[in-house]
């Protein structure tokens, strides 16, 4: 997959050198994470060095000049960052033609990465902006609408991914949920995603898993929702976690979720989509 720098998205809009690293390049930062993971090309204009951060400062100011030795959040992100002035570029095997009239909003846009990623993977990734603010942006190609995939903050490529059936469930839910309080490094193979068949199954348990996260463990405890409690037939679980306190939660009336918890995380190590391993404990 093609993934093309929107340029259009800096133009100065940051009042100061601190508002765009603190607003702009952080959000742009996770972005360029989940795609470096990732085979998918990332490419640029060659003159998108020149884009304005402010009034007064390019692009270029602060990845090479002496304002990067000012900000420890520069210096921190300098390899990552050496990806906005090198290439590849996209104007070398350029796809859209000049003859053909792009157009965003009320202006023309032939020449730019917008313009260029209609004809490639319709995926763009921007710094944040008041008129990229949103997942699609709607591109006319002489009077043909054609909408690019925007990517602005974290997760929007994983989300991307999954949309377009990149992501089997089972490697979405481990990418989203990593460095979480839920950890699934664990499951069992054959009690685990292979269980969930139908999407109702898969989004009962991936809005469980969204809801756990966010909550504190104090509020996992109360949920009347979760019933997180202890389970009690230890002799299922012996063999492999005889020195674990099994617990489960529940991600639907019908399905829940089996695991141990040591300090924040909880260790997943089984699903259960038909209630006959809750009936036992």
């Amino acid at each position: 997959m093609d993934v093309l720098i929107n340029e259009l998205s800096l133009e100065g809009q940051y009042s100061t050198v601190n508002e765009f690293l603190s607003d702009g390049l952080s959000a742009f930062i996770n972005v360029l994470d989940e795609i470096s993971i990732t085979n998918h090309l990332l490419l640029k204009k060659y003159d998108f060095y020149k884009t304005r951060i402010t009034k007064e400062k390019i692009l270029h100011d602060i990845l090479v000049g002496n304002i990067s030795r000012e900000y420890d959040l520069i210096r921190k992100f300098k390899r990552k960052l050496s990806m906005l002035i090198e290439g590849p570029y996209w104007e070398d095997d350029k796809k859209h033609s000049d003859d053909d009239s792009y157009l965003f909003g009320n202006g023309k846009i032939n020449g730019s990465s917008l313009a260029e990623s209609c004809e490639r993977d319709r995926v763009v990734v921007s710094f944040l902006h008041s008129k990229f603010k949103i997942l699609e942006i709607p591109v006319f190609r002489n009077r043909d609408e054609i909408l690019l995939d925007n990517l602005y903050d974290e997760f929007h490529f994983l989300e991307l991914r999954r949309s377009r059936e990149e992501l089997s469930f089972e490697e979405y839910v481990r990418l989203k949920f990593a460095d979480t309080k839920l950890n699934f490094s664990l499951i069992d193979d054959k009690f685990g995603f292979a269980l969930l068949n139908t999407t109702d199954e898969k989004n009962a348990f991936l809005s469980s898993f969204d809801k756990f996260i966010k909550m504190s463990w104090d509020g996992i405890l109360m949920d009347v929702g979760f019933e997180y409690k202890t389970y009690k037939n230890r002799n299922i679980f012996k063999r492999k976690y005889s020195d674990k306190n099994i617990h489960k939660f529940r991600t639907s009336q019908k399905y829940r979720c089996f695991g141990y918890r040591e300090n924040d995380t909880f260790f997943v190590i089984r699903f259960e989509s038909d209630h006959k391993l809750s009936d036992r404990g």
